[in-house]
């Protein structure tokens, strides 16, 4: 692996790891709307 390559593989990791937390909190986010619903 070439040193280039090192930075661009941070970030992407970095973006990889904001992607994963915001899929989750608008999955938990979904979830107490769907069971907000339910209970209404």
């Amino acid at each position: 692996m070439t040193p280039d390559v090192a930075p661009i593989q941070d970030i992407l990791h970095r973006w990889t790891l904001i992607g994963q937390a915001l899929v989750g909190s608008i999955g938990a986010l979904a979830f107490v709307v769907a069971l907000a619903f339910k209970l209404i």
